[in-house]
C-alpha cells in the first residue's frame, strides 16, 4: 500500500491483472458468438435444397455463398404438382442474421403458397399481400419465379423486382455455336414488401410471361451478388461479362459451367473481400422426351 515505486508497480500490475480477466472474458464470449453463428450458418444452409435433384429431362445446379456466416439469398425447388416444377430465387435486403431470419420464414411462406398457385403472378402477388404485413418498414424482397411444364414444354416466369433471367436457347439445326447468343428476359415487376398501397400497385405493374422450351435450352437465375461482386477498383462483374461465359462454355455439363462462373468471378474480384451474397442456378433442359405424360416430377431432397 506504500507510494513508493514498489507501490506504483504493484498498482500497475493489479490493473494488468484485471485488463487481461476482461480480455479472457471477451475472448471466450467471442468464441460464444462464433460458434452460435457457424451453427446459424449450417441450419440455414439445411433449408436449402440438399442432394441430387431427380427431375426427368431436367439438370439443374445451384450454389450459394453467404457474404457472412449467415445471408439473405435463397432458392428452392418447389414440387407444383405430378408434372410441374417451379424455380425459385429471391434476396433478401441487406445481410447478416436479420436478412436470414427473414430468408428462412420466406421458405416456409413459399412452400404453403407453391402448392395452392400455379401461376407465378398469382403466387407472388399473394406472396406480397402476407409479406407487407410483417415485414419491416425498412426491408424488401425481390424474387423471380419460374413453373416448368415438361410436358407442355414451356416455362411460365414472373419477376418481382429481382435481376434478370439468362437464357440461352438450344443450337438450332445448321446454326453456328459464335451466334448463339444469351437473351436477357426481365419482365416488369416490384420489389416485395413496400407498403405503398393495398398491393394494388404491385399487382398492376407485375407481368407474367411464358416461353416454349426445348431440348438444349439452358436458363440462368442469379442474385446481383454474382454480377455486382466488386474487385478493389469497385469495377463490377456485370451482366455482360456473365452473358460472354455462359455463350463461350454453354457446351460443359452444369456443375463444370457453375464452377467456371465462380472461378472467372473470384479471379475479377481478387483480394477485395465479398461484399454481398452470391446465388445462381443453372437449369438445363436435357430431353424433353425423357418426361413421359405419366412420369412424375421427382424431387429428391434438394441439390
Amino acid at each position: 500500500t506504500a507510494r513508493d515505486q514498489l507501490g506504483e508497480l504493484a498498482e500497475s500490475f493489479n490493473l494488468m491483472t484485471a485488463s487481461i480477466e476482461d480480455l479472457l472474458l471477451q475472448a471466450a464470449e467471442k468464441k460464444r458468438l462464433e460458434e452460435e453463428l457457424r451453427i446459424a450458418h449450417e441450419i440455414q444452409m439445411s433449408l436449402l435444397p440438399q442432394g441430387p435433384l431427380g427431375v426427368p429431362g431436367l439438370s439443374l445446379t445451384a450454389i450459394c455463398v453467404p457474404a457472412r456466416e449467415v445471408g439473405g439469398d435463397y432458392y428452392d425447388f418447389l414440387r407444383v404438382d405430378d408434372r410441374r416444377l417451379g424455380v425459385l430465387i429471391a434476396d433478401v435486403s441487406g445481410k447478416g442474421t436479420s436478412a436470414a431470419l427473414y430468408m428462412a420464414e420466406l421458405k416456409g411462406l413459399m412452400l404453403s403458397l407453391s402448392r395452392t398457385h400455379t401461376s407465378p403472378r398469382a403466387l407472388l402477388i399473394e406472396a406480397n399481400r402476407i409479406i407487407a404485413e410483417h415485414l419491416d418498414a425498412r426491408s424488401f424482397i425481390t424474387m423471380t419465379y419460374a413453373v416448368i411444364d415438361l410436358q407442355a414444354r414451356t416455362m411460365t416466369y414472373a419477376r418481382a423486382g429481382h435481376t434478370p433471367l439468362m437464357s440461352l436457347p438450344h443450337l438450332a439445326e445448321g446454326q453456328l455455336p459464335s451466334s448463339r447468343l444469351v437473351e436477357v428476359l426481365a419482365p416488369d415487376g416490384l420489389v416485395l414488401g413496400l407498403k405503398l398501397d393495398d398491393g394494388s400497385m404491385f399487382e398492376r405493374l407485375l407481368e407474367e410471361e411464358t416461353l416454349s422450351i426445348s431440348d438444349g435450352d439452358l436458363f440462368v437465375f442469379f442474385t446481383d451478388g454474382i454480377t455486382e461482386a466488386m474487385n478493389a477498383g469497385d469495377d463490377c462483374f456485370g451482366e455482360q461479362r456473365l452473358a460472354q461465359l455462359i455463350e463461350q462454355h454453354a457446351d460443359l455439363p452444369s456443375e463444370e459451367l457453375r464452377e467456371r462462373i465462380l472461378r472467372d468471378i473470384e479471379v475479377f474480384v481478387g483480394d477485395a473481400p465479398q461484399h454481398d451474397d452470391m446465388t445462381m442456378i443453372l437449369l438445363r433442359i436435357d430431353s424433353l422426351e425423357t418426361a413421359q405424360p405419366d412420369a412424375p416430377v421427382l424431387v429428391a431432397e434438394a441439390g
